[in-house]
């Protein structure tokens, strides 16, 4: 709160301790130092209203006015300039959570396909392994058969129907070679 130096007032309010400072008895004799400060304020007021303001009031209150109006234009463009900003704010974070999102979808586009090429590889074994497994049983079974050796093969029938990966023509040499068993 802004003090007198003149007689040592506190007031509230800049513009009232201006006021207080031009009409004070102590500073320039204008005004005594007893009136209320409510008083004063609603004295001025009325004064204000007056056309017998003193040509420093009238000065003044120009002065004041002045500032007022740059101080209002500069919020005005400092508030237009704060609009920007929070657009162009709000601009860049949806570019950048869009930017986010795409190096995201990158990355787990990348990590599938990693996934299905692992994936790919391990099933191109399987049935390689299941191929050779294939060959081998025919050829024993051919073995077994050309030695006149008594095999049962409802097991390996069974196997065949509820095989679920099949390579046709590893299956297709299995089966000639349980047909020749049987025959």
């Amino acid at each position: 709160m802004p003090i007198c130096t003149n007689c040592g007032e506190e007031h509230p309010l800049p513009g009232s301790y201006t006021s207080h400072v031009l009409t004070c008895t102590e500073g320039n004799g204008a005004a005594p130092t007893d009136v209320p400060i409510e008083d004063e304020d609603a004295s001025l007021s009325s004064e204000s209203d007056d056309s017998s303001e003193s040509p420093l009031e009238r000065h003044v209150e120009q002065i004041i006015d002045d500032h007022l109006d740059e101080i209002r234009t500069e919020l005005d463009r400092l508030s237009s300039d704060v609009e920007d900003v929070e657009q162009f704010a709000t601009i860049s974070l949806g570019e950048r959570r869009l930017t986010q999102a795409e190096a995201n979808l990158a990355e787990f586009s990348a990590s599938l396909t990693e996934f299905s090429e692992q994936t790919l590889e391990r099933v191109n074994e399987l049935e390689s392994r299941l191929e050779r497994q294939t060959i081998v049983l025919a050829t024993v079974l051919e073995a077994l058969a050309k030695s006149d050796v008594e095999v049962d093969v409802s097991d390996i029938k069974r196997y065949q129907q509820e095989q679920l990966v099949t390579d046709r023509s590893a299956s297709d040499k299995l089966a000639t070679a349980i047909d020749e068993l049987d025959s």
